[in-house]
């Protein structure tokens, strides 16, 4: 994917959801709409974000820091946005049933779910997770931000995502380029861009760090 049209794209959605908004959420928002071949749309984007506000009790994750994330997911879904959410909810319920925590994590898991049935993302998410930790990756926030960007393309597991994960962190190490704990998510945008070459990646990675 075109290093430019990433950067113009982050740029539109850093400017509609504020300075306050952590770049790492603008960026996995941006990917979000990428992924799909769909443009930013501000108008849409705060449409989406009055219906949480809306629906979402005070205590609510997708209220606060995931906000925008979930978001991004349900107007590019191009469903009914109050049939989104309430899907996220069911889903988010079924995972819960199936013995997992109320978490960041699990929300990450069910914004991805089409059906309460796909709990398959969740536990490839999981996966990721434990594979990159056996790497010297460390354990935490960042990687299960990590993990999730990793299911983008498909919720089964693929051992190619994690390979490509590791080449691109490599290829930051022989340009003695050092990866911070808050860039571990940049490494799974272009593991699944497949934005590759070291001057693009580098560039990338030091823009938005």
């Amino acid at each position: 994917m075109d290093i430019k049209r990433i950067e113009q794209a982050f740029s539109e959605v850093s400017k509609t959801t504020g300075e306050d908004v952590d770049k790492r959420i603008a960026l996995a928002v941006t990917n979000i709409y990428l992924s799909r071949d769909q443009a930013f749309d501000a108008e849409m984007h705060e449409r989406a974000v009055g219906i949480i506000k809306k629906n979402e009790g005070w205590t609510s994750l997708l209220r606060s820091h995931l906000l925008h994330i979930a978001e991004a997911f349900m107007v590019a879904k191009k469903e009914d946005l109050e049939s989104s959410l309430k899907l996220v909810n069911q889903n988010q319920k079924e995972l819960n049933n199936a013995g997992f925590w109320k978490t960041s994590y699990t929300y990450l898991a069910a914004l991805l779910m089409k059906s309460p049935e796909e709990a398959e993302r969740a536990a490839t998410m999981n996966m990721y997770y434990h594979d990159l930790r056996e790497q010297g990756f460390t354990m935490g926030n960042d990687l299960q931000w990590l993990s999730w960007i990793m299911t983008f393309d498909s919720p089964a597991y693929d051992p190619g995502m994690v390979g490509r994960v590791l080449a691109i962190h490599q290829l930051f190490k022989d340009e003695k380029i050092k990866i911070r704990l808050a860039q571990f998510p940049i490494l799974g945008f272009l593991a699944v861009t497949q934005v590759g070459g070291g001057r693009s990646a580098e560039r990338n990675c030091g823009k938005h760090a």
